[in-house]
């Protein structure tokens, strides 16, 4: 059970997915789906979006991400071969939004996962295999920390929100 900003954001989260028609699917990765979350953990959220509307819904993924709380950091990010929102929301949650098609999704993540939303079934005997990067590949692929720690200069602390 995630408790505090976390877990309102991921309450937030889990109705506005399963409102919303284009979404097929939602799940939770990361620390929080490994068990090994912590104080300073963010929320690595996933969207399966159906085919259909995937480029509807890429258009309005700042909307769709207002429903989890106000953006304050808000960078699209695609280096990882999927599309992917680094966010900060004012109250301080931190986290990635990463969407993938119905047509094909194996790639967006790796490892744990706990399903939040699945409308069509198609999480069901999903398997994520954790892909442990070469030493070569951590020096070529740009860090999703970096991003975060770039926000920083915007005097938005861990858990407040203030400036």
């Amino acid at each position: 059970m995630i408790v505090g900003v976390n877990g309102a954001a991921l309450d937030r989260f889990m109705a506005a997915s399963r409102e919303d028609t284009r979404v097929v699917a939602a799940f939770l990765g990361g620390s929080y789906a490994a068990g090994t979350a912590d104080q300073y953990s963010d929320l690595d959220l996933y969207l399966i979006v159906g085919d259909q509307n995937y480029d509807t819904f890429f258009a309005e993924r700042r909307a769709f991400l207002g429903h989890l709380g106000e953006a304050v950091f808000f960078e699209d990010f695609s280096d990882f071969g999927f599309d992917m929102v680094v966010f900060i929301l004012s109250g301080g949650v931190e986290g990635e939004l990463a969407l993938g098609r119905a047509s094909g999704f194996d790639h967006i993540h790796g490892g744990p996962f706990e399903v939040l939303v699945d409308k069509e079934g198609i999480l069901e005997g999903q398997v994520f295999p954790l892909h442990r990067p070469s030493q070569a590949e951590q020096r070529e692929t740009p860090a999703v920390a970096y991003i975060l720690v770039l926000a920083r200069p915007l005097g938005v602390q861990q858990g407040d929100g203030t400036r």
